[in-house]
């Protein structure tokens, strides 16, 4: 299994201190570059930064989480802050859905004869979340940093905005039933303003006289204490990593079709490179996927189980999918094994009702699980990134 170590954690003092992805692991944006295509992103995540080494083979790589966390670092020195203050609020670029809809329309419009690849991260559906972020007029990370706890009006913890994410992973507070619910209200309203902002995107994108392959995906779900866990990389059930993945395209991809057996996001490299009609060769991640392509046009396939590990909190765990079966292994001996077919919201374990089918598991994960290995290629993250990172609610 190749790992290319990103993402490690290399000092256990400092959360944000991880391994970036190594330049010489060939990414999408270098495939795709190197065949000919522009290659752009608007990205509105911290993590998923230049530091990080996300920004390979992007020509034009734009990070407005980051743009706006430098200016509100700047705005702490004094001199600098007297300079900002003249600064025009338009001029800074904030990291909300509408911002990265615009960008984006702005470089699908430009002229170019050499076709585009554009990358685009919406980050609202991620903590801090507002009722109604249409309506914001402040960037979201720079209205305070998580970790904050104010009361509404009627003394709850979650009014029409909810940013204390990090007081709660910590158990510093508590929430009630009702302030629980409202966090999930919260979280639906960021939700469909996205949903709001794509559908004008793709209105725009529909009407174009050749439309472009349009791929939308999600990084993870978000736990609201379905298991007794509140928002993600602290866990496997469905609830984090059962994410849509679409594919558009009239003429190439079926309308309609639906896909019964697991896929992986790490299928969704070699099915654009297969749409596009770039050589699926070469090594590194990319090639760890299966092309979606024949199984899109009706042709049946059998795949191997998938592997997912290195959550970020809690216990480490691994999950392995195959078919209807989800099991769950984690470093203190617990096991977890659900058949989804019957039990979809997973909730009768069936680990020791089924041992042979856990211990085949088991066997799959020695078999192939390897150390991952860490690399350490560039220096601390930057003031503005740790910022982000503060605003996101992964460190105080």
């Amino acid at each position: 299994m190749y790992k290319t170590g990103v993402g490690q954690q290399l000092d256990k003092l400092r959360f944000a201190h991880r391994s970036p992805l190594p330049s010489r692991v060939e990414t999408l944006a270098e495939r795709f570059r190197d065949a000919g295509y522009r290659t752009a992103a608007v990205v509105g995540n911290p993590w998923a930064s230049s530091f990080f080494g996300l920004d390979q083979g992007f020509q034009r790589f734009l990070n407005p989480s980051i743009e706006a966390e430098s200016f509100s670092v700047l705005r702490e020195v004094p001199l600098a802050a007297l300079v900002l203050r003249l600064v025009p609020d338009s001029w800074i670029m904030d990291d909300r859905a509408e911002s990265i809809r615009a960008k984006a329309e702005q470089w699908l419009d430009e002229p170019g004869d050499a076709p585009l690849f554009l990358w685009l991260h919406f980050i609202d559906p991620h903590a801090p979340w507002e009722l109604h972020p249409e309506a914001s007029t402040d960037n979201s990370m720079l209205v305070e940093l998580a970790g904050t706890v104010a009361l509404s009006p009627d003394g709850a913890l979650v009014g029409e905005r909810f940013s204390a994410v990090h007081a709660l992973r910590a158990g510093d507070i508590r929430l009630d039933k009702r302030e629980q619910e409202r966090i999930r209200q919260l979280y639906r309203a960021e939700v469909a303003y996205v949903d709001q902002q794509i559908g004008l995107l793709m209105r725009g994108i529909r009407s174009r006289k050749d439309p472009p392959l349009v791929a939308f995906a999600a990084d993870h779900g978000e736990e609201f204490w379905e298991h007794g866990g509140f928002e993600h990389a602290h866990d496997y059930y469905r609830e984090v990593t059962h994410v849509p993945l679409i594919l558009w395209w009239p003429g190439s991809v079926p309308a309609g079709r639906v896909l019964s057996q697991p896929v992986g996001l790490i299928d969704l490299g070699p099915t654009l490179l297969e749409l596009a009609g770039i050589p699926l060769d070469g090594g590194g991640a990319l090639d760890e996927g299966v092309s979606l392509v024949e199984i899109m046009n009706g042709v049946q396939q059998q795949g191997a189980p998938r592997i997912s590990e290195n959550n970020t909190f809690g216990i480490p765990s691994r999950l392995v999918v195959d078919g209807n079966w989800r099991f769950i292994s984690r470093e203190n001996g617990q096991q977890e094994l659900y058949d989804v077919i019957r039990d979809p919201g997973e909730t009768r374990n069936l680990a020791l009702d089924l041992p042979q089918v856990s211990a085949g598991f088991v066997d799959y994960l020695r078999e192939h699980h390897q150390q991952d290995q860490l690399l350490n290629t560039r220096s601390a993250p930057s003031a503005a990134a740790m910022e982000g990172l503060k605003a996101l609610g992964y460190i105080e």
